[in-house]
């Protein structure tokens, strides 16, 4: 069961590492999005390894499969880690690039506007100013506005024009915050996840000679300086870890103690 969850992660995953796009920071977020979105399915697969010792401790097989599933799960730990500063920096190019093409079109909108300005004010004609304003694919004139007096249009046009090119800057400003507004829920969900993997895979792995788990051993570790836990008393953070629970639930994958 175990190795058919691993088979599963596998699946789930591999689609989206092809073609690979290292450089590309959407490439990126897929790829840790993924990853996270189906990390759990491997995290289960660990689990029934363990479940399985419990259930049938005397068993080579699974004591054999288990102390390897315990030592593919540090770099599990180790790479759900890493997901943490590669969404950071795939987030940061994503909204770099969006701040740049909308900043890109900004000024393209703003330099077609002002444009149409300098053409309604070198204009000495109705008929002019409409060949220019079509020339720039600006706002058409029919009859009645080539009969107003120009002062009078041009002004006309100038208010329409300003009160066209504001509406146009806002909808560009709403169209780049909407998506931006989801990347960053995305990035959120997708670091918390990434954390939340990362510790229970640590749970679940063990060092090569030792009794423990690695989240015990680090959390034992971190407890002897001062704490990763500050508000456990002080003695509590200073006591190495017990491993007998973790003999006890699972036994040992090393050889048995002589008896006394």
């Amino acid at each position: 069961m175990g190795l058919g969850m691993v088979g599963v992660f596998l699946a789930a995953i591999a689609s989206v590492f092809f073609p690979p796009r290292i450089l590309d920071g959407r490439w990126q977020l897929a790829v840790a999005t993924t990853l996270v979105d189906n990390g759990v399915i491997p995290l289960v697969g660990l689990a029934f390894f363990h479940f399985a010792v419990v259930l049938d401790p005397a068993s080579p097989r699974l004591r054999s499969l288990r102390l390897l599933a315990t030592r593919l799960a540090i770099p599990a730990f180790l790479g759900f880690l890493l997901l943490i500063p590669l969404q950071l920096r795939a987030t940061g190019s994503i909204l770099g690039t969006a701040r740049v093409e909308r900043a890109r079109q900004q000024e393209q909108t703003g330099a077609r506007f002002d444009a149409m300005r300098q053409a309604i004010a070198a204009a000495t004609r109705p008929e002019e100013l409409r060949s220019r304003l079509l020339a720039l694919k600006g706002p058409s004139l029919g009859p009645a506005d080539l009969g107003e007096p120009l002062p009078q249009l041009k002004r006309r046009l100038l208010l329409s024009l300003n009160q066209a090119e504001t509406v146009v800057m806002q909808q560009l400003e709403g169209s780049g915050s909407r998506p931006q507004d989801g990347l960053v829920r995305l990035n959120g969900r997708v670091i918390l996840s990434a954390l939340a993997l990362a510790l229970a895979f640590a749970a679940g792995a063990r060092r090569a000679g030792s009794e423990v788990s690695l989240l015990a051993e680090l959390a034992g570790r971190r407890g002897r300086r001062g704490g990763i836990f500050p508000f456990l008393p002080a003695g509590r953070r200073s006591r190495p870890v017990d491993g007998s629970y973790f003999q006890q639930i699972g036994g040992d994958d090393g050889p048995p103690p002589p008896a006394s």
